[in-house]
């Protein structure tokens, strides 16, 4: 052990918890990675995990190991070492221990995120001279307003040189009501797409059913995760976000909402996994023909690739639900979850099942009282 070497920031020093002493010894290599991996210090930890990566594959152990810790900070800083550099072996650990932490979120700790609710806030921050290192913003709208986010979408894409390394955009109404409802009228997505050919993760919740979407067809490279979230998103527009072409993207989200009465060719596209051929989370939330989409998806090739399959919050009836369990293909699955669907409860002794009946009252919210 070197004597000369000076403390750093997270080191351990060993001869006390007051300040460091003289003849103090920092206690480095990957035994001093593990000794900092148990600080109360939530940063010490995650400085840790990065540290890690220098000691190979006995690095790479530690770090899977990490992924049990108690701060979800630490997890995530464990899980985005893992995803770029724990080649096959470290994804596979993620997946094992806990497939959510193998998607990218644009507020879970993964990237440098900046939030602002005005346009004035948000010139602001490109006035700052680190804007070109911003790889996150979140942008919360009000609920109401015709063109507000039409407004929003210019400024955020006239940026686009002043933002060149942007990675993840949450853009909409931020209220999370249970539903989404909401009347913030969305505009178009395929701007962000066009002018941030870096993003790896969009979220967009608002009102989908005004305004036509212009985005079939249209290829990123770099897109992992998308997230919509209304409760009024209409066919027409379904089967646009569902023919975007995003040969990387893992983790689609799509909240159905209570426009959308039947399914006929709109999901045809996803289910014949031409859009998205790396898809691993697969979630159709508050969807009012439910059984229709779960007969779609027992036809398809789909389960052959996905992890999870989210059917939660919609019109689930046990002729759908008996449909998914009784396929065997859904035994590949990590999790199916069909959680507060209206009409339907099951009782598993498994792990793979969440289900739990809301009732009338679940009904009632998605159907007729959303705007009361």
């Amino acid at each position: 052990m070197d004597k000369n070497r000076k403390p750093q920031e997270y080191d351990l020093v060993l001869g006390g918890n007051n300040s460091p002493p003289v003849d103090g010894l920092v206690l480095g290599g990957i035994e001093g990675v593990k000794k900092r991996l148990e600080s109360s210090d939530v940063n010490a930890r995650i400085a840790a995990v990065r540290e890690a990566l220098k000691y190979g594959d006995e690095g790479i152990d530690v770090i899977i190991n990490t992924l049990e810790d108690s701060s979800r900070f630490v997890q995530n800083a464990a899980a985005k070492a893992l995803k770029q550099n724990g080649g096959l072996r470290g994804k596979e650990a993620i997946l094992k221990c806990d497939p959510y932490l193998y998607f990218s979120f644009v507020d879970r700790g993964e990237f440098n995120l900046e939030r602002f609710s005005t346009l004035e806030e948000f010139a602001n921050l490109l006035t700052d001279s680190q804007a070109s290192e911003i790889e996150a913003l979140y942008c919360g709208l009000g609920s109401e307003g015709q063109y507000l986010f039409g407004q929003y979408l210019e400024a955020i894409c006239d940026a686009k040189d002043q933002l060149p390394n942007l990675k993840a955009l949450f853009i909409g109404d931020d209220a999370q009501r249970q539903f989404r409802e909401s009347y913030l009228d969305v505009f178009d997505i395929r701007p962000f797409l066009e002018a941030y050919p870096k993003l790896e993760v969009l979220q967009v919740s608002g009102s989908f059913f005004v305004y036509p979407l212009e985005c079939e067809g249209f290829r990123h490279e770099n897109l992992k995760t998308l997230i919509i979230e209304t409760v009024d998103l209409s066919n027409y527009n379904l089967t646009q976000i569902c023919n975007l072409d995003l040969p990387m993207l893992e983790y689609l989200e799509i909240w159905l909402g209570i426009k959308i009465y039947s399914i006929d060719n709109e999901l045809d596209s996803l289910f014949l996994g031409k859009s998205f051929p790396n898809l691993k989370y697969l979630g159709l939330k508050s969807a009012g023909p439910a059984d229709i989409i779960a007969e779609k998806i027992i036809n398809s090739s789909l389960l052959d690739r996905l992890l999870i399959l989210d059917l939660s919050m919609g019109c689930l009836t046990d002729e759908g639900a008996n449909l998914l369990r009784n396929f065997p293909k859904i035994e590949k699955l990590h999790t199916l979850d069909i959680s507060e669907n209206y009409g339907y409860s099951y009782e598993d002794g498994g792990q793979k099942y969440y289900c739990c009946d809301k009732g009338s009252d679940r009904y009632s919210a998605l159907y007729e009282s959303l705007y009361e």
